[in-house]
């Protein structure tokens, strides 16, 4: 009956809603109907595209304003390396939750304000596009990941692997693996550092960072020893696949199909494959470990993803290491770097730092306030995953006069988010601002609601307890014996990790260090 159709109707005010309701309309029109029914069915038609029509203006009326941009505008800044900067603009044209012309989705909306961000990463309901995420899993040998799983529910794989893998997260476990990043880098301190600061040379932190840490992760989660040359062969291959994987193919129709007929497509499947041949080596080097051997190493990541049956082979397993290793090399490896740049660029704060960590007891030192707060604030200014994460709506969120409606793409770029007008002098370093003497208004305030740097909710950062282990150890490692100074300012160089590019800082030994 056409009351039915009209009800039919309002609950179709999506473009893709009022296609499919129209397309049953000239079905129903094919099939025969009689005369007066198609005369009702086209009466119930052109109300129903009225109210159609009025509610889609009204939605119009409530969306956030549009950026200055056009699509192709839109999808240049969105792919290019100052993406934080495009945006960053726009939000002082139109404010801190605007859309912008994006071909992926008829509503991409960017989310600056922290308090719309933290309720739509917390909302379970929400879903992770198929558009990045799926091409994405070219960087995984096409294998399903921790990283690139959009079915979040009880009882799904991710939900089993999670949960599994988080044993290998436990505090104590944490704690022995620390112990393993603290001897990396104790290492890399006697044969790089040392001699470097001796004879005033100049550094590339972020490459011997990322070096190191790449060694550090496979030696405590994959009991695999990594050389020099083979942490730099890895780099390597990982910088050919990831523009690809992130850049080229959730973009261009139809390449990730069509690898195989531009050369930058078939360098990235070359190097995919050896990402491939790598981390199965790790697999095969703990399955011929002796017994006792694997019952020590039960928690680790590596016998962790072995062992778990929701692994339906060693591709998919293969996947998870290399997940691991993606996500945690490049992530804590940037945060040191920009907290060594930030540090050297603050001479007070760094020098104030220095003193207290050497008045204070080893076991201690990760405890000192100060130390919080340098690293907590860097990681606001400079936030490695700056371009924070993509989440697909399952209906309305209205935050204050923010309205993002059902099924728009929103993304929640940190970068943006973290430096929001919250704060007082937002794009400054001011490590003082963690340690107001109001303890209360720092745990009910900006500082904590609005800077979230490991993500909220169910699907958040597995491995922080590990990373936030690191940051705690090596930062104290790297600033207690030496005095730092910029040499070369970096540009914030955002891919899927912000990186400080182009710096380089020298460092010397500390006086009484």
């Amino acid at each position: 009956p056409p009351s039915e159709l009209l009800e039919s109707a309002r609950g179709s005010m999506s473009l893709g809603g009022a296609q499919t309701w129209l397309g049953n309309l000239g079905a129903m029109w094919l099939d025969g109907a009689p005369p007066l029914q198609a005369i009702g069915v086209l009466v119930a038609a052109v109300v129903g595209y009225t109210l159609y029509r009025t509610c889609r203006a009204s939605d119009k009326r409530q969306l956030p304003p549009m950026a200055p941009c056009s699509r192709m505008g839109a999808l240049k800044a969105m792919t290019s390396p100052q993406s934080m900067s495009f945006l960053a603009g726009y939000r002082d044209k139109v404010g801190c939750v605007f859309r912008m012309p994006m071909p992926m989705a008829e509503h991409y909306v960017v989310i600056g304000c922290p308090k719309l961000a933290r309720e739509i990463l917390e909302d379970v309901t929400t879903v992770k596009p198929d558009f990045l995420y799926a091409d994405s899993e070219v960087l995984f040998g096409g294998a399903t990941s921790l990283f690139s799983a959009r079915d979040h529910g009880n009882g799904s794989a991710w939900h089993t692997r999670r949960k599994a893998i988080a044993h290998s997260f436990h505090p104590k476990h944490v704690a022995a693996m620390n112990l393993s990043c603290a001897a990396c880098y104790e290492s890399w301190i006697s044969e790089t550092l040392e001699p470097a600061a001796r004879e005033g040379t100049v550094m590339d932190m972020s490459h011997e960072l990322l070096l190191t840490t790449i060694k550090f992760i496979c030696d405590a989660g994959f009991a695999a020893q990594v050389s020099t040359e083979a942490a730099q062969a890895l780099l390597d291959d990982l910088e050919c696949v990831m523009p690809v994987a992130f850049r080229i193919f959730p973009f261009v129709p139809f390449s990730a199909r069509l690898w195989w007929t531009f050369p930058a497509g078939r360098a990235c499947m070359a190097a995919t494959g050896r990402n491939q041949t790598f981390a199965q080596g790790m697999l095969e080097a703990y399955r011929a470990l002796p017994a006792s051997r694997k019952e020590e190493l039960a928690a680790s990541l590596v016998a962790q993803v072995d062992a778990n049956a929701s692994y339906a082979s060693d591709l998919e397993k293969r996947a998870e290491l290399l997940t691991f290793l993606v996500a945690g090399h490049d992530t804590t490896a940037l945060s040191v770097a920009w907290i060594l740049y930030d540090l050297a660029n603050s001479p007070a704060a760094q020098t104030e730092l220095r003193t207290q960590l050497l008045a204070t007891p080893p076991s201690e030192r990760a405890k000192i306030p100060l130390l919080a707060a340098c690293i907590k604030e860097s990681m606001r200014l400079n936030p490695v995953a700056a371009g924070g994460s993509l989440r697909q709506t399952t209906h309305d969120f209205t935050v204050g006069k923010h309205f993002v409606p059902k099924g728009a793409l929103a993304h929640l770029p940190y970068g943006l988010i973290f430096t929001s007008d919250e704060h007082e002098a937002p794009l400054e370093f001011r490590p003082q601002r963690w340690l107001e003497q109001d303890r209360s208004l720092v745990a009910k305030g900006p500082l904590v609601d609005g800077v979230f740097p490991f993500s909220l909710g169910r699907r958040n950062c597995v491995g922080q307890a590990l990373a936030k282990a690191e940051l705690y150890t090596v930062v104290p490692l790297l600033i207690k014996d030496y005095e730092w100074e910029v040499v070369c300012h970096p540009t914030a160089s955002l891919f899927l990790t912000n990186k400080p590019d182009g710096l380089r800082l020298r460092a010397k030994k500390a006086t009484g260090g």
